[in-house]
């Protein structure tokens, strides 16, 4: 019961860790999209390259700078 319990919290995290990403992703490449800023591209370039292998930690810390903004 115990690893049931275990595998399924484990699942819904993934989840809802997967689901930050693409939110954060979907905010940079937005103002990827629309900014003129050679900086702020290569910036948010970094960021999505980041991102793929970015756990809980390091999503907080790049959705800090971007709340700066």
């Amino acid at each position: 019961m115990k690893n049931l319990i275990k595998t399924v919290l484990g699942i819904f995290i993934k989840s809802k860790i997967e689901q930050r990403k693409q939110e954060i992703k979907d905010k940079l490449e937005k103002e990827i999209s629309i900014t003129t800023s050679e900086w702020v591209k290569a910036r948010n370039t970094a960021y999505l390259a980041i991102i793929d292998g970015a756990d809980d930690k390091v999503l907080n810390e790049i959705e800090k700078v971007i709340d700066k903004i």
